[in-house]
């Protein structure tokens, strides 16, 4: 009796880590030879995705969707990314020039929010491409950054600028705070 017991432990044991595993890893056949597949484990990003959310405000830079993104040169450009698609630890975020290896980490505390565009490390260019991602994510989105002109006093004159350069997501955002 005490080894039938025995063996049901260890089975449900073996299943409960193979059920875990299988929710970490994707396994692929890639031939079976007589009974047994051949498999080989990948493992899972385990950050949700899809649901990228909606940053606080329209001058705050979603980094979870590839859109351009336009800014005024006197205020901090601020990043962020949805509770769900954060780690819930210290993340460290990756900013890329898009074209060139040259790329800049920053750690990105779980208690805060947003986190300001590291400019000392990482100056802004107008019209340049940056690659941006969370440094395990095996996926990164490529953001087209643009200054909006000094002469752009008024914010119909900045909404416009923003229409041009396709920056929707904020002019969208804009629009629904003025409805």
């Amino acid at each position: 009796m005490l080894l039938r017991s025995m063996s049901l432990c260890l089975t449900l044991g073996l299943g409960i880590n193979l059920a875990t595993a299988s929710e970490i890893f994707n396994t692929t056949t890639i031939y079976k030879q007589g009974e047994q597949p051949l498999q080989v484990a990948a493992k899972l990003d385990t950050r949700r995705r899809g649901d990228c959310g909606t940053p606080p405000d329209a001058w705050t830079l979603n980094i979870c969707e590839p859109h351009p993104f336009c800014y005024v040169a006197s205020k901090t450009v601020k990043l962020w990314l949805s509770e769900k698609q954060r780690s819930g630890r210290m993340d460290k975020l990756v900013i890329k020039k898009s074209g060139t290896q040259k790329g800049i980490e920053e750690r990105w505390s779980a208690s805060k929010n947003t986190l300001d565009w590291p400019v000392r490390k990482m100056p802004i260019e107008s019209g340049k491409a940056y690659l941006i991602k969370l440094k395990n994510s095996s996926s990164s989105n490529e953001i087209s950054m643009y200054e909006i002109p000094q002469t752009k006093q008024t914010l119909d004159e900045q909404v416009e600028f923003m229409k041009e350069k396709g920056c929707t997501p904020q002019v969208e955002m804009i629009a629904g705070q003025q409805s």
